[in-house]
């Protein structure tokens, strides 16, 4: 009995290997590199019109292919917002922080501006910033905030903790001893009582409007009829509702009205 198994590849001269043509792509020219992430494909107008921010055809009702980096609410157009404190500029804050000894929080709820106030104020305080961001899926908050700070603090250090309201009590004291020699210490809580309070981030729906304004091309349907109900649904969440607009302008969901 023969056991011998047949080449997987042709071996005879007079065999040829067929030729195999790269699938050609359906998007338009240069929309695949200039932003290699996932686009959206749509077939007819929306809520933003078939022209903003997209690469479209000449002849009208062709697909059109969204590119995530055009989308006005994409989150770094969003990231680059400045934050609005009611009048209190930065220098205000740090006298403020002065005045309170430099240990400090700014409070509020999810998504009220608290991360951005506390980028901007690592650019306005004297000093070398060490930031520490503790994210709602660590499981050890301390040893996370920890392994982000220097192994010694010291006096020049402006420690910004983002995210502190999930640090236990020991680790609290432990990451007070441990920034205890650093010049400034500013932190995000959601309720009040661990620090001095140094600002209340306090968002409403004027704020919405404002930064949708800053956000969509100027020359998009109005949206502020709209955006009081969208801030009631996300309970102030101006974070979660740049999500919920950057899903309206990439086709996926309809704003209601």
């Amino acid at each position: 009995m023969n056991h011998s198994r047949t080449p997987r590849y042709p071996t005879a001269a007079s065999e040829k290997v067929p030729n195999i043509h790269p699938r050609k792509s359906t998007h338009p020219p240069g929309t695949r590199d200039a932003c290699p992430t996932k686009e959206t494909v749509a077939t007819a107008p929306d809520l933003w019109g078939s022209r903003l921010g997209c690469r479209a055809g000449r002849r009208q009702n062709q697909p059109v292919v969204r590119r995530p980096a055009d989308n006005p609410f994409a989150s770094h157009r969003v990231e680059r917002l400045v934050y609005r404190n009611n009048g209190l500029g930065l220098a205000g804050l740090c006298r403020r922080l002065e005045v309170i000894g430099g240990r400090a929080a700014i409070v509020g709820r999810k998504g009220s501006g608290k991360t951005t106030l506390l980028e901007e104020l690592a650019s306005a305080l004297s000093g070398e910033p060490v930031r520490v961001r503790i994210t709602g899926a660590c499981r050890q908050p301390w040893r996370a905030a920890r392994a982000q700070l220097p192994r010694l603090v010291r006096p020049n250090h402006v420690v910004l903790v983002d995210g502190a309201e999930q640090i236990g009590t020991l680790g609290w004291h432990l990451l007070l001893r441990a920034v205890r020699r650093a010049r400034c210490l500013v932190v995000t809580l959601h309720r009040p009582g661990r620090l001095p309070t140094l600002i209340e981030c306090r968002p409403d729906r004027g704020l919405l409007c404002d930064l949708v304004e800053e956000l969509a091309p100027s020359d998009a349907p109005t949206l502020a009829p709209r955006l009081a109900d969208l801030f009631e649904r996300h309970d102030g969440n101006i974070r979660s509702c740049f999500r919920e607009l950057y899903d309206v302008y990439a086709g996926r969901a309809t704003l209601s009205s």
